[in-house]
C-alpha cells in the first residue's frame, strides 16, 4: 500500500510541518454533504494546555482544504475536500492526548434553516441554480430539466432537502465537490476503473443482488380534474441494467414482482408523470447490485463514476455505479472504500425531512378527533371561539376553546353558522398543536338526526336543506326542481309551513304566501294577487296601471275613485252605464261634443234650472 502525500491548508495557509496528523477520513456520497475528520497529536499534561486547540488553525468556521496523492513520483496531490470546521474536540486516554476536528463542506449552509417559497414559471434547473447561488456556493453542472412549472412550491423545508428531493424525481443525483454543487443524471457510463478481484489492489469486496425492490414494469397515475377520474397510466421507459448473467427484469420475475402502479392524488402534468415513472424505475434498477469494495487509496474516482467488476463470477461481473467513497488514512496507509449501487428509497423518506409536528413545542395531537360542544360562553379573547369537550379528556378536565371553520369569512361578510351545545363535531389542530383546535364540521347520527324533509335518505338524493334551530328552512328539491324558503313564525298546520316562498320549475310558478292566506303567484297565466282581506297599494310618487288589451276594475259592493282632479280619456269611445246615473257638480257642469251632442231618453227628458238657455 503506497504512502499518502497529504496537503492540508487552513484558511489558505499550509498546515505547519511540525503538526502530526494521526488519522484522516473523508466521506463523499451522492445526495449527501461531504464531511471529513482529522485527528492530531496535541496536548501537554505538564503545561496543562492543548496548544493546537488553543491556536487559530482549527477554530470553528476555519476553512480547511485537503489534497491527497501518493508519494513516490506519482501525480501531484489532488484536492478532494474543502470545508469548514464544525466540531472541535479534545480527549485524553490510553492512546494519549488528541485533538479531533470535524469538517463539513460549505454546502452545509443550505441545511441551516427551513424556507417556504413559490417559484413561478421556472424549471427545476433554474430553481436549483437560484438556491445554490443564494447560498454563495459554486454552481456546477446542472442537467437540463425540460419541465417549466407554473408553480413549484418549497414548503417549510431546507434548500438542501428541497433540491435533493427534486433531483430524485428527475432521475438525477446531487454531487458536491469542494463547495461546488452539481445535479447529474443517474446512469452507468464507461468504466473509470476496473476492479479485478485477485489481480489488482482490491483488498476487500462485498456484493449482493437483491430483487426485493425490483418491478417487472412500472406505471404511474394522477388525478384528472376535468374527467374526475384517474389519468391514463403513464408507463416508465425500460431501464434494464445487465448485471452479470442476471438481468433485473428476470430477477423481478423470479421474486414474483409484477407490474407496479404508483398513484398521486393531485393533478400532475403528463411530462412530470413521465419523469416520475422513469426516475422511480431507474432507481429501482440501480438498487439491484449493492455492496462495498476497499482498494488502495486514490483520487481517480468520484461519486457517480462507473466501475467494472471482474473476477467474482458470472453473476456479479459487470458495471456498477459508485455512489460514495470514504478515504481513510491512518497508520496502515491510505485506503478507499467504494460504495456501489443505490438504495431504492428516495430522499423523501428521510424522517427529518419534514418539520416535527407542533414544531416540537409539545407532544402533538395527530389526526382528527371527536368532541362535543359544551358551551357558547363569550370568548374572552374576542375570537368567536366556542368551548368543546374532547373525547380523550376526562370529565373533570377543563373545556378547550376551539375556532369554528366557515366556508367564507371576512370583514363584514361571510357564512355565519355557529354550532349548538351538544353538537358532535370533528376537531383538527393547527400544525398538530393540541392547544390550537379547530372545529372542522359537525356530524349527524342516530342521536343528532337531520331535520325534515332530509331526515330519511333517498337513493336518488334529491333534497338539500338549510334548517335553523327554530325550524325555518331553505329546501332545494332537485327532483322538481324547486326552491322553498319557509319559516315557522306562525307555526305549522298539518305538516305544512304557512309562510313560504316557492320557485317551482315543474309547475312553472313563483309563489309567495303567508299564514293569512295572502298570496302572490307568478305563472305562465300571468300574475295573481289574492287575499282574504284588504289589498292596499300606495306610493309617494305616481302609480301607473297599463294594459295592452283590456283593463277591468270591478267591485262587488262599491267602487270609488277619488282625487283632487280626475281625468278620464278614451281614444275612441267612452261609455258609462247603470240603472241610475247621477252626475253632479258643486259649481259648473259642462258636457260638450266636438262635432255633435245628443241628449235623449226612451221616456221623458227633463231640463230644470233657475234659468234655462238653449242656443
Amino acid at each position: 500500500m503506497a504512502l499518502p502525500d497529504i496537503k492540508i491548508r487552513c484558511d489558505g495557509r499550509p498546515l505547519p510541518a511540525e503538526l502530526e496528523v494521526l488519522d484522516l477520513e473523508i466521506q463523499l456520497e451522492l445526495n449527501r454533504i461531504p464531511q471529513a475528520s482529522l485527528t492530531l497529536l496535541d496536548g501537554n499534561v505538564a503545561e496543562r494546555c492543548f496548544e493546537v486547540s488553543d491556536g487559530a488553525l482549527f477554530k470553528p468556521g476555519s476553512r480547511i482544504s485537503i489534497a491527497l496523492g501518493n508519494q513516490g513520483g506519482g501525480p501531484a496531490p489532488e484536492q478532494i475536500f474543502e470545508g469548514i470546521v464544525t466540531r472541535h474536540a479534545v480527549s485524553a486516554g490510553s492512546e494519549g492526548l488528541r485533538l479531533k476536528v470535524n469538517l463539513r463542506d460549505r454546502a452545509i449552509t443550505m441545511t441551516r434553516s427551513r424556507h417556504s417559497r413559490v417559484f413561478a414559471q421556472k424549471s427545476d434547473a433554474e430553481v436549483m441554480r437560484q438556491l445554490i447561488s443564494q447560498a454563495n456556493l459554486k454552481v456546477g453542472r446542472l442537467a437540463r430539466t425540460p419541465i417549466t412549472h407554473p408553480e413549484l412550491v418549497q414548503f417549510n423545508v431546507s434548500d438542501w432537502d428541497f433540491i435533493v428531493c427534486r433531483s430524485d424525481v428527475l432521475g438525477l443525483a446531487i454531487r458536491v465537490q469542494s463547495g461546488e454543487i452539481s445535479a447529474l443524471p443517474l446512469a452507468l457510463g464507461a468504466p473509470k476503473r476496473i476492479l479485478d478481484f485477485g489481480l489488482d489492489d482490491t483488498r476487500e469486496l462485498e456484493l449482493e443482488l437483491d430483487g426485493a425492490q425490483q418491478w417487472a414494469s412500472l406505471k404511474v397515475q394522477s388525478w384528472d380534474r376535468a374527467k374526475l377520474a384517474p389519468t391514463a397510466p403513464v408507463r416508465a421507459k425500460p431501464a434494464s441494467l445487465q448485471i452479470g448473467n442476471q438481468s433485473d427484469t428476470l430477477l423481478a420475475k423470479a421474486v414474483e414482482a409484477s407490474a407496479a402502479t404508483l398513484l398521486h392524488g393531485a393533478p400532475t402534468a403528463p411530462a412530470e408523470l413521465q419523469s416520475w415513472a422513469d426516475a422511480r424505475l431507474l432507481r429501482s434498477r440501480l438498487s439491484l447490485l449493492r455492496g462495498t469494495a476497499v482498494v488502495d487509496g486514490g483520487a481517480d474516482l468520484k461519486p457517480l463514476d462507473t466501475v467494472e467488476i471482474k473476477g467474482v463470477g458470472q453473476r456479479f461481473n459487470g458495471k456498477a455505479l459508485v455512489s460514495g467513497i470514504t478515504h481513510t488514512i491512518d497508520g496502515d496507509g491510505w485506503r478507499s472504500q467504494l460504495r456501489l449501487g443505490l438504495s431504492a428509497d428516495w430522499f423523501a423518506r428521510t424522517a427529518e425531512l419534514a418539520e416535527v409536528p407542533a414544531a416540537g413545542l409539545l407532544p402533538p395531537a395527530i389526526g382528527l378527533q371527536i368532541a362535543t360542544v359544551a358551551s357558547l360562553a363569550e370568548d374572552p379573547d374576542g375570537e368567536l371561539r366556542v368551548q368543546v369537550k374532547l373525547l380523550q379528556m376526562a370529565p373533570d378536565q377543563a373545556l378547550q376553546w376551539a375556532r369554528p371553520l366557515s366556508p367564507d369569512a371576512g370583514a363584514g361578510r361571510g357564512f355565519v353558522f355557529r354550532p349548538e351545545v351538544g353538537d358532535e363535531v370533528v376537531i383538527g389542530f393547527l400544525n398538530d398543536d393540541p392547544r390550537q383546535p379547530l372545529i372542522l364540521g359537525a356530524l349527524f347520527g342516530s342521536k343528532n338526526k337531520p331535520p325534515q324533509p332530509v331526515q330519511s335518505p333517498d337513493k336518488t338524493n334529491p333534497l338539500r336543506a338549510i334548517v335553523s334551530r327554530a325550524g325555518s328552512r331553505i329546501v332545494f328539491d332537485d327532483k322538481t326542481p324547486a326552491l322553498h324558503i319557509e319559516t315557522t313564525a306562525a307555526g305549522k298546520a298539518d305538516g305544512e309551513y304557512k309562510n313560504k316562498i316557492s320557485l317551482d320549475e315543474k309547475a312553472k310558478t313563483i309563489t309567495i304566501e303567508d299564514q293569512h292566506n295572502n298570496k302572490i303567484e307568478l305563472s305562465d297565466k300571468g300574475i295573481s294577487l289574492t287575499s282574504d282581506k284588504d289589498i292596499t297599494i300606495s306610493a309617494k310618487g305616481d302609480i301607473k296601471i297599463e294594459s295592452q288589451a283590456k283593463l277591468d276594475l270591478q267591485g262587488q259592493a262599491k267602487a270609488s275613485l277619488q282625487a283632487t282632479e280626475v281625468e278620464v280619456v278614451a281614444k275612441s269611445k267612452f261609455s258609462a252605464k247603470a240603472a241610475q246615473v247621477d252626475l253632479a257638480a258643486d259649481a259648473t257642469f259642462a258636457a260638450q261634443g266636438g262635432a255633435q251632442a245628443k241628449l235623449g231618453s226612451n221616456a221623458m227628458v227633463e231640463i230644470k234650472a233657475a234659468l234655462v238657455k238653449i242656443n
